[in-house]
């Protein structure tokens, strides 16, 4: 393989991990490698593996942008649609239950059905609750705290 490429490659790799806030170490047992093979290819010592890539690419590396240097999908999504994807591939499992439950909720007054029977439930300890399907159809303002003596 030729050494520029490899150092392009490298270099895109480390960008990638970075942007998935992942350790050289984490991001070999992400990919199924050793922490000594992923940092040969981070320094370009060495050719990026492709099993590599394809189980990296099941947990949120953009493989197609390591490879090429062009972004996967983006010339089917915008800027804030990238960035908000990008958000939501580094979440752990609780945060993209709720990615997906808000754009449920927001999906709603756009004609998209709705399939996930998303419901509004608040509680706490303050003795009040609000529970069961909810339609907003204007601006709504919640003023949570110590109230007025």
């Amino acid at each position: 393989m030729n050494t520029e490429f490899r150092v392009l490659v490298a270099g895109r790799l480390r960008e990638e991990r970075e942007k998935l806030g992942l350790s050289q170490t984490d991001m070999a047992e992400l990919g199924g490698t050793k922490a000594r093979t992923y940092q040969d290819w981070e320094r370009a010592v060495a050719a990026v593996g492709t099993e590599f890539l394809a189980l990296a690419a099941l947990r949120g590396l953009d493989a197609a942008y390591v490879l090429t240097g062009v972004r996967g999908n983006s010339g089917n999504l915008s800027p804030d649609e990238s960035a908000l994807l990008d958000l939501y591939k580094r979440a752990d499992a609780d945060g993209r239950g709720i990615v997906q439950a808000v754009a449920g909720l927001a999906s709603r007054g756009s004609g998209v059905a709705n399939q996930s029977g998303a419901h509004v439930h608040i509680a706490g300890s303050v003795g009040q609750q609000v529970q069961g399907d909810q339609t907003v159809t204007a601006p709504m303002t919640f003023n949570v705290g110590k109230g007025r003596k």
